[in-house]
């Protein structure tokens, strides 16, 4: 079977979207199915930057200035995440997507079919995907929340992100700092809403709040940085930048918590790092996406306000509490492997071209 991947952006940006495509493509390179991905030549802040083909872990990677063509030949066609709204190659996408009549067309939309669009824009979405073989949603509540914005339910199907094989099988490493953090690991934009968290260091003490991740809104990012500035956070608050891949499990092993409190998630593939590793997570309720994932005082907490932020952080301070959610966090990972995932979308690739 011969798959073509289609995704706005690709490594070396490493958001959720990114990571997904690269992991399962290499997971169904592993059970004999052929990946090649098209992309643009772009990063979070660079415009035709990268090599226009090139090898990423024995996945081919063809890089495009502006749209792309499917071409002929591939089994199937495999659409990743539209939303940006006004790019050439999300409009050749979206031509693509209503013009073919092809079977083998899939799309996992990553929840950017979840934002609030006016109406011609929502039935241009609807269309979309009644015209896919299948959609795929990472989540249960992603797929509940497109059927009560009046997507066709038939159409969807739910296959969660997986973890990469890394994350079950390295040993615990060494403490990147000596001083207690807590982990928030997310690319720097708006809906990621770190500002929520930052503001609420403002009442802990003896424990810092490390950001982490790529800058995709150099706005929102001064922002933080005014924000931290105009509330004396400066000891207790630190942008540290991307973690290159070597680094990443010694930042997660060794947190009280992984952060995330974002306004727009569907499957956060970074907090089912963390519970593979027994690292909990302090979650937001701004989102029904998490409550697949973290249930409160189980194996992490959900907080709505500052306080209860503040009462997370207190009791993470427990060593027995830390212990047991940690036990508790493992709990249900072991088929998230991503070898796992990719049998699961083979299965739905099969049925997409016998409809």
């Amino acid at each position: 079977m011969d798959v073509i991947m289609v995704t706005p952006l690709f490594y070396p940006v490493r958001g959720g979207t990114e990571i997904h495509v690269l992991n399962l493509s290499k997971a169904l390179k592993e059970i004999g199915i052929n990946v090649v991905v098209h992309t643009t030549r772009n990063t979070y802040t660079e415009k035709r930057s990268l090599e226009r083909r090139e090898y990423v872990d024995g996945i081919e990677i063809i890089r495009h200035d502006y749209t792309w063509y499917p071409g002929n030949g591939a089994d199937i066609i495999h659409v990743h995440n539209m939303a940006r709204l006004f790019s050439l190659w999300n409009f050749s996408t979206s031509l693509f997507l209503l013009g073919s009549h092809r079977e083998g067309k899939i799309f996992t939309p990553h929840d950017s079919f979840l934002k609030q669009r006016n109406k011609i824009i929502q039935s241009i979405q609807k269309k979309i995907v009644k015209n896919t073989s299948f959609t795929i949603a990472v989540s249960e509540w992603e797929r509940d929340s497109m059927t009560k914005m009046g997507f066709p339910k038939e159409k969807i199907k739910v296959v969660s992100n997986g973890v990469e094989e890394k994350a079950f099988e390295l040993p615990k490493q060494s403490r990147p700092l000596d001083e207690p953090y807590l982990l928030f690991l997310a690319r720097i934009s708006r809906e990621k809403n770190q500002l929520f968290s930052i503001k609420c260091m403002e009442k802990i003490d003896g424990i810092k709040l490390l950001l982490a991740g790529d800058i995709r809104e150099t706005t929102y990012m001064e922002e933080i940085n005014n924000t931290i500035k105009s509330l004396k956070l400066e000891n207790k608050v630190k942008y540290i930048g991307r973690i290159e891949d070597d680094k990443k499990y010694s930042y997660i092993d060794n947190a009280l918590a992984l952060v995330l409190t974002s306004t727009m998630e569907a499957d956060p593939i970074v907090i089912r790092e963390g519970l593979v590793r027994g690292v909990p997570a302090i979650v937001g309720n701004f989102v029904g996406a998490f409550s697949h994932l973290i249930k409160h005082e189980y194996n992490g907490f959900v907080v709505g306000n500052c306080e209860e932020f503040y009462q997370a952080v207190q009791k993470l301070k427990d060593e027995k509490m830390r212990e047991r959610l940690s036990i508790n966090s493992k709990t249900g990972t072991e088929n998230w492997r991503w070898r796992n995932i990719a049998t699961n979308i083979k299965t739905i690739y099969e049925e997409s071209l016998k409809k």
